[in-house]
């Protein structure tokens, strides 16, 4: 609540204590137990007033005894409130001048005989209720002409008008039904008649236009008596409804009875909304008796499902000698809810979607009829009908609820419509007496008691140590003293709910007034700290000499010292000018303060140090320690900071003044640069460390530069030569069958041939030996050209000694593939050089003699071809860099080798690529390396080293496939010649990458495009043209 602009002091400070009032109610979660509160509601009346943080709290101190008064009788009394409902719009409508719905007046009708039942239950009840006597002083005596009026003229349960409204209707009525009956015999011997002639399919009779008529034949009509009519015919023209003339007059007479019935209805009901209108302050009067009745029932039943006990008010004497407060084991009402049987439901009104509320209609159209129209005021708002009954009942929302449920067919759901059922009275009755079920462990109560001469309270402790707990629980059961409420205590000893022995016992406190929580407010411009401050101000305006004072975390949010200030002198002004203040703080100068200054007290919240884990006591007359750093440990926090953390707490409790202080941060300060430093150096050492480990694996890089130079010389060589032997070949051939060429000559020839081929298919065996080597991660050395050739060369088995025999999965060196390393899958019968095995080399099982393989010092391998014992297996990234090597030589299926050979120089020129990942960081450049034809690179020759950087690295990741799509065409455009782009897309459901490929294949910016094999999908790479 804010102060008008202009306004005076008085009127500035009245504003700012209602906002401290306000705000302190909600800072205490008192909306929260009113809504407990209103789940005991019998009545909507009732529960609108606790669902809207209305419930009455005392303005005085007799006004609480009174209401607590009220709260025990009705746990003695246990009223029922049945079949009241909210005619509070009704009464309006009625002195509007408005007709009432006969369903509405029903409403009034059952609402009166509710609290003519409550009076009695009262009354009659053979035991003294003075306080509930005073609450029902609007019903005594009730509203007899209305009540007797309206039960004598309306049928409550369903709306109906009966006869005993008026002579004039009974009579109206009488003579209806004797012409009705007239003309249902005369038709219906018509109707036979007809049937009997076949004029009729059936002797039928049917209503049409609200008269009774016959099915007739379409021409046969003229067998009817002149004068008949024709009220209708179907649809098809087949049919005729006709009324025979001899019946006309009697439906004549049926529609003037019809009519009459229908006025003297309107006239009744006028009447009785004109009566109700007569009593309106009377029955208003009577309503908010039964309110207050439903609000005290309901405290009583809410104190039954807490197990709550009465609290008595204490003198300002008696609390000289027992302290402000003694309430022992206090529970808090919220943290309690969840170990007690559910709550039930409110009685509220659920109105369906799209039911607009109706008011009635006016004095001259048909209250009970259908589509009755609305007059001016109240009546103007009427609805639209309802299951076609309910115009005019959204008077009563209980009524027009229960009007939209029947007509959607929905059964009403319990604790809906005016008022709680039987069934539900005894379901909150045995919830309220049985305990709860095994469920949530139950809170730790809280022993709020103030020594005697106390006026400040100050609470220290660790966080999450139930600090705040405690002293919301001290306001909220305070506020629940005022308003009537019972307060929950846990009796000695137990763990559940029940009676707690000895009741609490607390003065009355005008106010409670409450500063919780950091107050920081975006909206308003405010800070943590102003946001205290600026509450603390209107606290400060609204205290009074009787008020309790609640102040959370005082003097937080600003410089420790300077809120240490502000809050002694804080605590030092409401100590003269407020009854009690109860305040949490972690500053040591307050504790000092509360052991040393008279009408103060420290109190504390227990922490269990061995668990570090709080118990949540409160403990009084002792100060607590904060244990920040116990409590950060228990949370997982950093075992080195919290060391370190407490080594600079220990050194700043030994020092005795500021200066110390001062100069012990600096120490400190200076240790943690040294470390700093000492770390820095370190980080150098490890770069320096990391640098030699790069040039060695540029030295590699190149010694492998070298090797695959040698290899592709002798594959262009053999390449080049290819089509000569070829030819020769041919001429041989061509000469052999002429005869003009020896057959030793063209041995001769055929032998130069194979031995030119073979020196293609060793260069192509030997790249395949490099790349089985690279991805198996073990150490490779190539075999000298002479050890390449198997048993020819004398290697092999022949080498190894005539006692080796190989066996399944032993670890072997391939000599025709440059010694890559193998594993012998399985071994065929026989003996000597001449066996064969099958030999597991990467992913490629191949059948080869046993020559062609020599053992490899070491042991037995498994069946995946992995490194075994006696294998170095080289790390792939032990020089720290990342990358990877694309040989973009090409092999041929024509070539020298043809078929798998040229596929393996494929492969192998990939191979190399990994081998020589250190080199990343000597090429220096986007992904390209400089090659043996000028560093340019080339797509038929040449190798190009693909390095992994922030500048050549794409992500789109999380992009749609168009944006991503529009990304990697930026990319390209700006893309170095003969570089490499890495554009990362992860797998996801494969839109984005699918996007990504269609971009980078139909770019005429790329040479070729390749999956990275490390991202398992997730990333291309893609090979700018030169």
């Amino acid at each position: 609540m804010e102060a008008a602009p202009g306004a005076s002091l008085p009127d500035i400070q009245a504003a700012a204590a209602a906002t401290a009032e306000q705000e302190s109610l909600e800072l205490l979660e008192w909306p929260a137990l009113c809504q407990q509160v209103s789940c005991f509601m019998q009545t909507t009346l009732g529960a609108e007033v606790a669902l809207r943080c209305r419930l009455p709290i005392g303005l005085s101190q007799d006004e609480s005894e009174q209401l607590l008064q009220e709260t025990e009788e009705a746990q003695q009394a246990s009223l029922t409130l049945r079949g009241v409902y909210d005619i509070r719009r009704a009464l309006a409508a009625a002195r509007a001048g408005l007709v009432l719905h006969p369903r509405v007046l029903g409403a009034v009708g059952l609402t009166l005989q509710a609290a003519q039942q409550a009076e009695a239950a009262l009354l009659l009840s053979g035991r003294g209720y003075p306080a509930l006597l005073r609450l029902a002083s609007g019903l005594l005596g009730g509203v007899p002409a209305l009540e007797a009026a309206l039960s004598s003229c309306i049928q409550a349960d369903d709306g109906r008008i009966l006869d005993t409204a008026s002579e004039r209707l009974a009579a109206v009525r009488a003579a209806r039904r004797d012409n009705m009956a007239d003309l249902r015999r005369r038709l219906d011997e018509w109707a036979r008649l007809l049937h009997s002639k076949g004029v009729s399919e059936r002797p039928q009779v049917v209503v049409r236009r609200d008269r009774l008529c016959i099915p007739v034949r379409a021409g046969r009509q003229g067998e009817l008596p002149k004068g008949s009519l024709t009220l209708a015919t179907s649809n098809s023209g087949s049919t005729l409804y006709m009324e025979p003339e001899p019946v006309v007059a009697l439906n004549n007479r049926e529609t003037a009875l019809a009519g009459q019935e229908q006025e003297e209805e309107e006239r009744v009901l006028a009447a009785l909304s004109q009566l109700v209108a007569s009593h309106a302050d009377r029955v208003e009067g009577l309503l908010v008796s039964l309110t207050s009745l439903d609000i005290a029932t309901a405290r009583a039943r809410h104190a039954r499902w807490l197990g709550a006990t009465r609290p008595a008010f204490i003198s300002r004497e008696q609390a000289r000698a027992t302290g402000l407060v003694r309430i022992p084991r206090a529970w808090h009402p919220l943290l309690l809810q969840p170990c007690l049987p559910p709550l039930p439901m409110p009685p509220t009104v659920d109105l369906p979607s799209g039911a607009l509320p109706a008011y009635g209609s006016s004095s001259g159209g048909g209250a009970g009829s259908e589509g009755g129209s609305g007059s001016a005021g109240l009546g103007s708002q009427a609805g639209d009908q309802v299951g076609g009954v309910s115009a005019g009942l959204g008077l009563v929302p209980e009524l027009l609820n229960e009007a939209a449920q029947a007509a959607s067919a929905v059964v009403p759901r319990p604790g809906r419509g005016g008022s709680r059922s039987a069934a539900q009275d005894s379901t909150a009755s045995s919830s309220s007496s049985s305990g709860s079920a095994a469920g949530p462990p139950t809170p730790v109560p809280t022993e709020l008691l103030v020594p005697p001469g106390v006026q400040v309270v100050a609470v220290t402790g660790p966080n999450t140590g139930g600090k705040t707990a405690s002293l919301k629980a001290l306001g909220l059961v305070s506020l629940m003293a005022k308003a009537g409420c019972f307060i929950p205590q846990a009796p000695p000893g137990a763990e559940g709910p029940g009676q707690a022995q000895g009741a609490p016992k607390l003065v009355w406190f005008d106010k409670v007034l409450a500063d919780l929580g950091d107050g920081q407010s975006l909206q308003q411009s405010l800070s943590t700290f102003s946001g205290h401050v600026r509450r603390i101000r209107n606290i400060l305006a609204a205290t009074t000499p009787r008020s309790l004072v609640l102040l959370d975390e005082v003097g937080s949010g600003t410089d420790p010292t300077e809120g240490a200030a502000l809050a002694a002198a804080l605590l030092d002004r409401l100590h003269a000018s407020a009854a009690l203040t109860y305040a949490t703080t972690h500053h040591a100068e307050l504790k000092e303060l509360a052991s040393t200054t008279p009408g103060f007290v420290n109190a504390s919240v227990e922490f269990d140090v061995a668990t570090l884990k709080p118990t949540y006591r409160l403990q009084w007359g002792v100060a607590g320690e904060s244990n920040a750093l116990a409590v950060a440990e228990g949370l997982g926090f950093s075992a080195t900071v919290v060391a370190q953390a407490r080594q600079v707490a220990a050194r700043l409790r030994t020092a005795q003044n500021a200066p110390q202080r001062s100069e012990l941060l600096q120490r400190s300060l200076e240790v943690q640069l040294e470390e700093a430093r000492q770390q820095a150096q370190a980080a150098a050492a490890a770069r320096r460390a990391a640098e030699a480990k790069l040039t060695e694996a540029s030295e590699q890089l190149q010694r492998l530069q070298q090797e695959a130079q040698g290899l592709g010389e002798v594959e262009k060589k053999a390449r080049a030569r290819s089509g000569q032997a070829s030819s020769e070949l041919g001429r041989v051939l061509a000469a052999t069958r002429a005869g003009s060429l020896p057959l030793e000559e063209a041995e001769e020839a055929l032998k130069a041939a194979e031995q030119e081929a073979a020196a293609a298919h060793q260069a192509a065996m030997a790249l395949v030996g490099m790349r089985v080597a690279s991805k198996a991660g073990l150490e490779y050395s190539p075999l000298d050209s002479g050890s390449m050739g198997g048993s020819s060369s004398g290697g092999g088995a022949a080498a190894a000694g005539k006692k080796w025999a190989p066996r399944q999965g032993e670890l072997v060196r391939v000599l025709r593939m440059g010694g890559a390393p193998g594993t012998i899958v399985s071994v065929s019968q026989g003996q000597g050089s001449g066996r064969k095995v099958s030999v597991q080399v990467g992913t490629l099982t191949m059948e080869m003699r046993l020559s062609d393989v020599a053992p490899l010092a070491g042991g037995v391998g498994g069946a995946d071809g992995g490194p075994r014992k006696g294998v170095t297996k080289r790390s792939s990234s032990s020089n720290g860099l990342g990358g990877s090597l694309v040989g973009n030589g090409s092999g041929s299926s024509n070539g020298v080798g043809g078929g798998r050979r040229g596929t393996d120089l494929q492969e192998a020129a990939k191979a190399k690529e990994k081998l020589r990942a250190g080199a990343a960081a000597v090429a220096d450049s986007e992904g390209g390396f400089p090659s043996g034809n000028g560093g340019r690179g080339s797509s038929a020759a040449g190798v190009a080293v693909a390095v992994q950087t922030s500048r050549n690295t794409v992500d789109v990741r999380g992009r749609l496939a168009d944006d991503a799509a529009s990304e990697v065409e930026r990319a390209l455009s700006v893309a170095a010649p003969g570089s490499v782009l890495f554009v990362v897309h992860g797998v996801g459901t494969g839109r984005v990458r699918a996007a990504v490929r269609d971009v980078l294949k139909r770019s005429r910016l790329v040479a070729r495009v390749e999956e990275q094999a490390e991202s398992l999908g997730g990333c291309t790479l893609a090979y700018t043209k030169a």
